[in-house]
């Protein structure tokens, strides 16, 4: 399913390195992918990190470097423009005061690669092993690698070494591969092992209540200068007045929304569903304890003054909902977006898998229609990977594609249901399974896991003596550096 983050995650970080250069180089294609990642010059430094006993080569570093850099750029993909320039060196570019971009990118690269190999000795004192999935996915990735190399006559070893430097190898490259996979796998596991029960729900709630309350209310602004001025105190008591007279207004009877029609340069704003956040300078006039229904005030914020009208505050009661997903994914990254043809081909794409989609349904439709079929059905079918049986369960809102969220929580929705549905992503033939907990218990237990996950995670690094080769380590990352 397409997720949109909401308030309620949490982020742990460097647990693993998910393969995101593998990823997107079958997205993008192996050969483009070899062209925009180069070792540059020869690369054969053979000692750059040693991590817990092992060594590992610059070209071992580009490995992980390059993951962690493309995950960066796809999460960070709205602000990279002011971030740094692509097309030129980051040791050139200034992440903060004395420090490039190459630096940050390489702490955080060594970082993770000592959580990588902490997460794979913890899964082998565990007695964990890579699943057969995983070693498929690494035999299949490794097969795509040298039949690209064999068209373009050559050989797997030379293109992974033209990439990453002239130490890598298939060979090489493949325990790389198992160590990222292996480590992302128990990972996974681990989360997983984490379980509360509802008393330990209750009691972070409490401690923690002003994170799952959502405020409904209603604000105006009157700004005393533009945001990159400094305002003078003739500006602000002017901004003050014109706020007093409306909150005046509004103490009389007369609405939020009338009051703004004599102020058309003042900005209107309403939420149902604001969380806290210590960043708003009225965020904690909306959330304290006694704040009532119909309160209203004048808040400065030092560049103009909201006029706050508060509505209602609650938690988010709605029940989450389990279903079962199969998704067939659409994937448009090799057409040309440019091209007189292009929505051709991506609808025809699209039209494609709504057809595969509803031949499944028909499928499941004259086998008997069971829960238990849909499953094997999507272990079968599925583009979407790590859900048995295409179960995901306790899913809340504000995470989904919009037309897969308007299906499954639909009031109307009951179990047993079954569409085709259309996805950003692609089609979906969902199955409805039922509602359960309500959504405010799942958010909490999503940061207890997170939490935990990020207390786990902080300590694997702490169980890998780490040295590092400084000059061999200035040489990583290739072009990019």
């Amino acid at each position: 399913m397409v997720r949109r983050k909401n308030k309620g995650q949490k982020n742990h970080t460097r647990i693993y390195i998910i393969e995101a250069a593998v990823v997107f180089a079958l997205v993008i294609g192996l050969t483009v992918y070899a062209m925009i990642r180069s070792a540059g010059s020869v690369v054969n430094e053979k000692k750059a990190v040693e991590i817990g006993g092992e060594t590992f080569s610059v070209a071992d570093v580009n490995y992980f470097y390059y993951s962690f850099f493309d995950s960066y750029c796809e999460e960070n993909e709205e602000y990279l423009p002011y971030m740094f320039d692509r097309s030129k060196s980051l040791k050139t570019q200034e992440y903060e005061e004395g420090r490039s971009w190459f630096s940050y990118f390489l702490d955080e690269t060594v970082d993770s690669m000592a959580n990588v190999m902490g997460a794979v000795k913890a899964a082998r004192e565990d007695g964990f092993t890579l699943s057969e999935k995983g070693e498929a996915n690494i035999r299949d990735y490794l097969d795509g690698i040298r039949s690209v190399a064999e068209k373009n006559g050559s050989d797997g070893d030379s293109y992974v070494a033209d990439i990453y430097g002239a130490d890598m190898s298939l060979e090489r490259y493949r325990e790389l591969m198992e160590y990222s996979w292996l480590a992302k796998e128990y990972s996974e596991h681990k989360e997983q092992s984490y379980t509360y029960s509802d008393e330990d729900i209750e009691k972070y709630y409490q401690e923690h209540s002003s994170h799952y309350i959502y405020a409904d209310y209603e604000r105006l602004y009157f700004k005393a200068c533009d945001q990159d001025e400094e305002p003078t105190e003739e500006q602000k008591a002017g901004a003050e007045e014109r706020a007093r007279a409306a909150l005046a207004r509004i103490e009389k009877g007369e609405t939020l929304k009338a009051v703004l029609e004599e102020y058309p340069d003042a900005v209107y704003y309403a939420a149902e569903d604001a969380y806290y956040s210590e960043g708003y300078s009225y965020g904690d006039w909306l959330f304290v304890e006694e704040r009532n229904e119909g309160d209203s005030a004048v808040i400065d914020d030092g560049k103009g003054c909201y006029v706050m009208v508060f509505h209602s505050r609650s938690r988010r009661e709605y029940a989450t909902v389990n279903v079962r997903d199969i998704l067939f994914a659409v994937d448009t990254s090799d057409l040309d977006t440019s091209a007189a043809d292009y929505s051709t081909k991506r609808d025809q794409r699209y039209e494609e898998s709504c057809k595969r989609a509803e031949e499944i349904f028909e499928e499941w439709t004259t086998g008997g229609a069971t829960e238990e079929l849909f499953a094997s059905l999507a272990d079968e079918y599925s583009s979407a990977a790590g859900r048995e049986g295409g179960l995901c369960e306790k899913l809340v809102k504000d995470t989904l594609d919009s037309s897969v969220e308007q299906w499954c929580f639909d009031e109307a929705r009951k179990p047993g249901d079954c569409e085709v549905v259309y996805g950003e992503d692609g089609f979906h033939l969902l199955y409805f399974v039922r509602a359960d907990r309500p959504a405010w218990m799942q958010e909490v237990e999503n940061d207890l896991r997170a939490e935990d996950m990020q207390s786990w995670s902080d300590g694997l690094a702490g169980t890998m003596n780490v040295k590092r080769y400084e000059k061999a380590l200035d040489r990583a990352a290739g072009s990019l550096s």
